[in-house]
């Protein structure tokens, strides 16, 4: 079986970067580590109803409108390898101007600074 650090070098790979949660996850309990990541494959990876892409954004904007630093550059790096525009990011993290206001829009304004990995 895959240990820990394994799965996370292979999510760094994926996403550019491993959040502090996923690394307790990793030395506390390393099979809810694997429960989430394999949760997180299920619902993102596979292609139903709506592309990857579109799920991207949609995470994109609930992280930009919550203020979540580490979402918004995950999904928007996730965005933007799945075929994302800048133009589709401003108009994902606009929508946190109207759902969180003016905290929510500035903090998704971080995801037009990055590059995809």
């Amino acid at each position: 079986m895959e240990d820990s650090k394994k799965i996370l070098e292979r999510y760094e790979k994926e996403t550019g970067s491993v959040g502090k949660h996923l690394k307790v996850m990793a030395a506390e309990n390393p099979e809810l580590l694997k429960a989430y990541l394999n949760l997180r494959s299920v619902i993102l990876a596979n292609e139903g109803v709506l592309a990857r892409k579109t799920k991207e954004l949609i995470l994109l904007g609930i992280f930009a409108a919550s203020r979540f630093e580490p979402g918004i550059e995950i999904h928007a790096r996730g965005a933007m390898k799945a075929g994302a525009t800048r133009r589709e990011i401003f108009e994902t993290i606009s929508l946190a101007l109207l759902a969180a206001g003016v905290p929510g829009f500035f903090a998704g304004i971080r995801a037009l600074e990055l590059k995809e990995t």
